[in-house]
């Protein structure tokens, strides 16, 4: 069953409710098949595992079991021939779903060792070229391979998902995460980057509308100015008194009446 969590602020520092929300949620069965880290991921490690139920580790490592005595006669050909300068061992358990690790699990029945994790000189050096005790950092590396590996294995990947809180459309999302707590860092990030965009459209929107309700009300001013024009040039022409010149309200009453054009164009 996909479980998740929500992180959804109702309102921000100055009380205005949110426009999104962050879901943080573990990925279902489906969307796992394409995050294998073994095969998406850059590893240092290579990690070459034997189980007559499970495919493990790396595929189409090409090693036969068969060939080799026991544990000890595999990682000797790891060192002698493959040019491995770290090896780890890797033990898995099956009980209510598979995990592995680099310590043993302590159960008879359900665990045991089923392969190696090991890295050249080579690929050590090419991830950390600096370090100052390359063989400590590598082994922590492959450790910390095997640990993400195994929550892959559980189903322990997480993706974060920003939503509308209008529409509930999804906005933007992303998974991958072999640590619930790494989700949520990421999502927060992206969440407060879409907060901020929505805002900034529905300040855009509003100002629009003002916008268009304020040429509307200009426009309404302009149609009255307009027929007081024509009602005052239709007086003069009937006016005896000399200072309304029929001429000059006839003048005003076009001038009005190409403004009034100009803001139909808007």
């Amino acid at each position: 069953m996909t479980t998740s969590t929500s992180t959804n602020t109702p309102a921000t520092d100055n009380g205005t409710p949110m426009l999104t929300k962050l879901e943080v949620q573990r990925m279902s069965d489906v969307d796992l098949e394409t995050e294998n880290p073994r095969e998406e991921m850059e590893n240092v490690g290579t990690m070459v595992c034997f189980h007559g139920k499970y495919r493990l580790g790396d595929r189409d490592h090409g090693i036969d079991p068969a060939e080799f005595d026991g544990w000890d006669d595999v990682e000797k050909f790891f060192r002698e021939e493959m040019g491995a300068a770290v090896v780890l061992p890797v033990y898995m358990i099956d009980h209510g779903g598979v995990a592995v690790s680099t310590e043993p699990y302590g159960d008879p029945w359900d665990s045991g060792q089923v392969g190696f994790i090991f890295a050249t000189m080579e690929k050590i050096q090419e991830a950390i070229p600096l370090s100052d005790d390359p063989l400590g950092a590598a082994e922590n590396i492959l450790y910390n391979e095997v640990v993400t590996y195994s929550s892959y294995l559980q189903g322990d990947v997480w993706e974060w998902v920003v939503r509308s809180n209008q529409t509930g459309e999804i906005l933007d999302s992303c998974g991958g995460f072999y640590h619930e707590e790494d989700a949520q860092e990421d999502g927060e990030a992206n969440w407060m980057e879409w907060e901020t965009h929505e805002r900034k459209m529905v300040t855009e929107a509003a100002s629009a509308m003002a916008l268009r309700t304020s040429l509307g009300a200009l426009k309404e001013v302009v149609l009255r100015a307009q027929a007081n024009a024509e009602a005052l040039q239709q007086n003069a022409k009937f006016s005896c008194d000399p200072f309304k010149h029929p001429q000059t309200v006839e003048i005003d009453a076009v001038v009005w009446a190409k403004l009034l054009e100009d803001i139909r164009r808007l």
